[in-house]
């Protein structure tokens, strides 16, 4: 990974030193271009996820470490077994979003063995709007130009 920062870094400064910003500015371009639509398509499919989950009553558990302790997620008491949440904790604010041993609703997939708490909720809808609202920002401005 710090090859290609390196090589990166190398090849901006090339471009610079050399006159060519006009190229810079269409490789950040199309690279930011890229990010919103497949951000698009990752909140796109999270929500046609989302709807195959059905409400069902919960209890919070703890947040528990996962993938190497890089990711860390809800886990939930659903009809007996624990579950954890699809979407990562969110990292702020946790002793006032987790309170111990709570009651909650949660939307749940056996199949899957993932649950959406409300903040899984609030996170896939906002990234969705948020995403759609970038792409069509990013086409009106690629229009106006």
């Amino acid at each position: 990974m710090e090859k290609l920062i390196a090589i990166a870094i190398v090849l901006i400064l090339i471009l610079i030193f050399t006159g060519r910003v006009n190229i810079l500015i269409v490789g950040v371009s199309i690279l930011i271009a890229a990010t919103a639509v497949f951000m698009t398509i990752f909140f796109v499919v999270n929500f046609f996820v989302f709807i195959t989950f059905r409400p069902r009553d919960a209890e919070y558990l703890r947040i528990e470490g996962r993938f190497n302790d890089r990711w860390h997620n809800a886990c939930y008491l659903v009809d007996g077994e624990e579950y954890l949440c699809i979407m990562p904790w969110e990292g702020i604010f946790i002793k006032q979003l987790y309170k111990k041993n709570k009651k909650c609703k949660v939307l749940f997939n056996k199949k899957i063995g993932r649950v959406y708490d409300k903040y899984a909720i609030a996170t896939s809808a906002l990234g969705l709007v948020f995403s759609i609202g970038l792409d069509i920002g990013l086409v009106l401005l690629y229009l106006s130009i």
